[in-house]
């Protein structure tokens, strides 16, 4: 029996991804040619065979119990990993400086 797995090609989304007959090596092969080695292992194909034979070809993450994200998009994640200068911190807190005795 073949496996089932979602062939994503170069320019495709994953939303339009369509299902095509192949084994999990012939498939990582095929991953190999359109990315790169490297681009995925044999365990995550052998994860998503396993969820794609159960049913399900959402590839997104499900929600987990445990901490919550405090990040609901990649976008607030940047922004909030924005790198501060010493020039910043002296504007927002211009009295920084005075307040400490450094020279001892």
């Amino acid at each position: 029996m073949r496996s089932k797995r979602l062939n994503i090609n170069e320019g495709q989304t994953r939303e339009n991804a369509t299902v095509k007959g192949l084994s999990h090596r012939a498939t990582i092969d095929e991953i190999k040619e359109v990315e790169r080695d490297g681009a995925t292992s044999k365990f995550a194909a052998k994860r998503w065979f396993q969820s794609s034979n159960c049913g399900n070809c959402d590839l997104r993450d499900k929600r987990r119990s445990g901490r919550p994200t405090k990040f609901e998009s990649f976008y607030e994640a940047e922004g909030a990993l924005s790198i501060v200068t010493a020039s910043e911190i002296r504007r927002r807190e211009p009295n920084i400086s005075r307040e400490h005795d450094y020279s001892q």
